[in-house]
């Protein structure tokens, strides 16, 4: 077994959270804490002059609610996609990571993978991959991940995640060759902005 350690992160978070999310339920885990908080991807709210208002997630058990006043929808269900509704999905998101880290407000300073777990025959289109990282950053998250369901994920693993600035949204490093030839074409460029300054300074000769 092949243990990979991972060095000190460009960046500090408050906490590292991975989101798994199926059509019915969604689970978030603060990897560090490992504190995991379970819940339905229902969402209760309210819209009362154009002022949205978030009741409940997953239950409605509230006695004093006005059931007539609340709605409900599942922003992660449909037929052909895991990602229905982005802004309902945004606020289920966001509503559950205050509850799982206890705070009231989000700071824009976790780190989020998210990792849709179903709908995913032939693996995730760039376009959906794409509108998930949206939601993470749309919920508050300063960095995030898209990575596939059959990858496990470990604190030490999400720290690798984060690791690399030269890393894409969904979590897998760019081809070295690719990386290697953006640093030789920055270098080349940088040894002609060199040269070209030192034959002005000898056109215009001394002072």
């Amino acid at each position: 077994m092949i243990t990979v350690r991972c060095g000190k992160l460009l960046k500090r978070y408050s906490a590292i959270v991975q989101a798994k999310i199926w059509e019915d339920r969604i689970e978030l885990i603060n990897l560090e804490t490992e504190d995991i908080l379970e819940s339905s991807t229902r969402l209760f709210y309210s819209v009362n002059e154009k002022l949205f208002t978030v009741v409940s997630v997953g239950e409605l058990n509230s006695e004093e609610v006005d059931e007539g006043e609340v709605l409900d929808a599942n922003p992660f269900s449909h037929p052909r996609t895991l990602l229905n509704d982005f802004f309902l999905a945004e606020k289920l998101l966001t509503t559950l990571l205050q509850k799982l880290l206890n705070v009231s407000t989000l700071s824009k300073s976790i780190a989020l993978i998210i990792q849709p777990m179903e709908k995913i025959d032939g693996g995730l289109s760039k376009v959906e991959e794409r509108a998930f990282y949206e939601l993470g950053l749309s919920a508050k998250a300063l960095d995030v991940r898209v990575v596939p369901a059959e990858q496990d994920v470990t604190f030490e693993g999400a720290r690798c995640l984060f690791q690399h600035p030269d890393e894409i949204a969904s979590g897998t490093p760019l081809d070295m060759h690719e990386i290697n030839l953006r640093r030789v074409v920055i270098s080349i460029m940088f040894i002609m902005v060199v040269l070209l300054g030192l034959q002005l300074v000898v056109s215009w000769g001394p002072w």
